[in-house]
């Protein structure tokens, strides 16, 4: 930790905080995003099996906007409070079984992930992932817990800054805000309102059941406004809607 802290503000802090993190817990992935107010998502660090990869490397689909079916981007939008979270307490309940989980977490072979949120007022989050190719221990997640209050206050030190000036230029670029519309409007033009607000349930990966309690109707009307969205998009498939809805994320990119 005093490593770490005599390492704020270069770029050799990202390393020694994951060498702070494995101290007492294995964590195979260390990746910094901000999510500035009024545009898209960018990456501040990324650390893989203590190996610094540089920003324009795998994380360009995920930036592009598959962020937007990330469970930790929805406490985003949520203006979730600053602190820690697991993923598995607040991602969908079927969120592994959903396309977004095969893509970004099956292949890489990570199977939990800490990530703390910290909000800048007027600026945006900051979002820290610790993941790992093992389910974390409770007694990782102790450590975690404890560590927060000196987390949140390096991610502060060290980015607060780059977040800030990611902020200013937002007015230039609103390809995030372009993005959040778009998300909103998929599927539209063929489907109605309920069946739009299901299909972006279905995409972040809630279940039938899950999806009929936040909408306050039936689970068997869930499966019959699913069969008619289906139909609608010519497909007949999770993984179909997905692949379409990623196709179409660059429609936003185009209108910049």
């Amino acid at each position: 930790m005093a490593n770490a802290t005599l390492l704020l503000h270069s770029d050799q802090f990202i390393s020694a905080l994951a060498d702070v993190l494995s101290t007492f817990s294995k964590v195979d992935s260390l990746t910094v995003v901000g999510f500035p107010v009024g545009t898209g998502p960018f990456t501040l660090a990324d650390v893989t099996n203590h190996k610094v990869v540089p920003r324009e490397g795998d994380m360009d689909h995920y930036i592009v906007g598959a962020y937007l079916l990330d469970p930790f981007y929805q406490a985003v939008v949520a203006e979730s409070p600053t602190g820690m979270y697991r993923l598995a307490e607040i991602a969908p309940d079927e969120f592994e079984k959903g396309e977004y989980f095969r893509q970004y977490y099956q292949y890489s072979n990570l199977v939990d992930e800490v990530g703390y949120l910290l909000e800048f007022d007027g600026i945006g989050y900051l979002h820290l992932s610790a993941a790992a190719v093992w389910p974390y221990a409770q007694s990782d997640l102790r450590n975690f817990e404890m560590m927060t209050p000196w987390i949140l206050a390096m991610l502060e030190q060290q980015w607060k800054p780059a977040m800030l000036q990611r902020k200013q230029c937002s007015e230039q670029s609103q390809q995030g805000s372009k993005l959040t519309e778009l998300m909103e409007q998929f599927g539209g033009r063929l489907l109605t309102n309920r069946e739009s607000e299901i299909a972006h349930l279905l995409l972040r990966g809630h279940s039938n059941k899950s999806i009929a309690r936040k909408l306050d109707i039936s689970p068997e009307t869930i499966k019959v406004h699913r069969r008619n969205l289906y139909c609608k998009l010519s497909i007949s498939t999770h993984a179909e809607l997905f692949t379409l809805f990623i196709n179409s994320l660059p429609l936003a990119r185009n209108q910049n």
